[in-house]
């Protein structure tokens, strides 16, 4: 499906961290996955380096994914307990349109206001990097461009932002609930 929208592109991914879900008890040499009650989910972090067939990039970036799904008991899906089920299926046809999903609503809104807020508004960069945190409503963002900026510049354009962001997420969701269920 990349292919199809990028032509030519290769899309490489570097896993840094791989949590299976349930939880892993070696004793005796043998190694048991544990499902009681709440169960921790799948979860795997990694970078992604998107590249034209020119070698330029197109997009990059770090990620963690969850699988919130396996919370679900096993007992009453069998086809969860092969092994790996949950890891497998994060990897699966659907699971990488879902991932491509995410990237194709995230990556290109932020282009677009940073590319717009720094040409037609003539924003600096510390103030830019406040303003995408506070649209995002991101405050680990906020504390990195508030560190490399070594001022108060970026918390003073997250909190113009932030107010309008959560007021906006809350009528979008109302507004989705509505259309979709009403």
């Amino acid at each position: 499906m990349l292919e199809r929208k990028v032509p030519g592109s290769k899309l490489t991914l570097t896993f840094t961290d791989i949590d299976l879900a349930g939880h892993y008890r070696g004793r005796g040499g043998s190694d048991v996955r544990i499902v009681r009650g709440e169960i921790r989910p799948a979860r795997m972090s990694f970078a992604f380096l998107l590249q034209d067939s020119a070698g330029r990039t197109l997009a990059n970036g770090t990620t963690r994914i969850t699988d919130n799904s396996s919370q679900s008991s096993l007992a009453h899906h069998p086809k969860r307990s092969t092994p790996l089920y949950y890891e497998k299926r994060m990897f699966s046809p659907t699971g990488a349109l879902w991932l491509l999903a995410g990237l194709v609503i995230t990556i290109p809104p932020l282009l677009a206001v940073g590319i717009f807020a720094r040409i037609a508004l003539k924003l600096n960069f510390v103030a830019l990097s406040g303003l995408v945190a506070g649209s995002m409503t991101d405050p680990p963002a906020l504390a990195f461009a508030s560190n490399i900026s070594r001022s108060d510049a970026p918390m003073v354009s997250y909190a113009t932002v932030y107010p309008l962001t959560m007021v906006l997420r809350i009528l979008s969701a109302q507004i989705l609930v509505l259309l979709l269920c009403g």
